[in-house]
């Protein structure tokens, strides 16, 4: 748990959303459903993208609400 904690608080430092993350960063957002992510998935809810690769990690991020 701990080691997940780290990991949130070093994404959370390095990306201000989600264009620029990784598809393994943002199903580690979707899997750990860590509270520390909520500000970064509401900002997530606004941005837009055309990218179909941006999209899809979009999608990914999302399931954190399932």
């Amino acid at each position: 748990m701990i080691k997940n904690k780290v990991k949130a608080c070093l994404i959370i430092e390095r990306y201000t959303g989600i264009y620029a993350m990784t598809n393994a960063t943002a199903e580690f957002i979707a899997t750990s459903r860590l509270t520390e992510f909520v500000p970064l998935l509401f900002k997530a809810m606004n941005e837009m993208g055309e990218d179909p690769e941006f999209k899809d990690r979009q999608a990914t991020i999302f399931r954190y609400f399932d």
